[in-house]
């Protein structure tokens, strides 16, 4: 999980309410771990000669497979719809129809990467009870957020998770949300 969290005196608001509060703001990205199975290409190498004398090879320029039709097996599978792309591919002689299986090499190895997953937030602003309007009073309740710091500003809309109280009369909303945040320089 990769994250930040910057914290400060930001101008705030939820709800278009405005505040000059005490607020911290935490982002964080899951990372999804993703098996590759790998990726194959045409061998330049490559070149075949079929039953009918027919030569074969890899073009190092336009077509790359210039004496072979590519052709797909027909969905047969009653599951698909008609939109159904086929089965395997698989490769004739553009003169006498025998299949030809051109040379492949391994393109990328098989191997883990790990792919941006989802993006939660988390804002707690603290302010003087005083200060806290009368409509944030329920966990659960969507609101939309802007936080402004000097360098940049994030807005968005999330769902208030806790308000409390400190001993201190001082109020603490907390607002979490799942997916990004819009960005902007003030």
């Amino acid at each position: 999980m990769n994250g930040f969290k910057i914290s400060g005196r930001p101008a705030a608001s939820i709800n278009g309410y405005c505040m000059l509060v005490d607020a911290s703001l935490s982002i964080t990205q899951d990372r999804i771990k993703v098996w590759t199975s790998g990726t194959v290409k045409l061998n330049p190498a490559w070149t075949f000669t079929d039953d009918a004398g027919h030569f074969h090879a890899v073009s190092d320029e336009g077509e790359p497979l210039p004496t072979l039709w590519r052709k797909t097996t027909p969905c047969d599978d009653p599951g698909h719809d008609e939109e159904c792309d086929g089965g395997p591919v698989y490769y004739v002689c553009r003169v006498c129809g025998e299949t030809v299986e051109p040379g492949w090499i391994i393109d990328t190895p098989p191997g883990v990467t790990f792919e941006p997953g989802l993006i939660s937030w988390t804002l707690t602003v603290a302010l003087a009870s005083d200060d806290q309007p009368t409509e944030f009073t329920r966990s659960g309740q969507w609101v939309s957020v802007r936080v402004a710091w000097p360098e940049v500003e994030y807005f968005g809309v999330g769902s208030i998770t806790s308000i409390r109280q400190t001993p201190c009369r001082t109020s603490v909303i907390e607002v979490t949300g799942s997916g990004p945040l819009g960005t902007r320089k003030p």
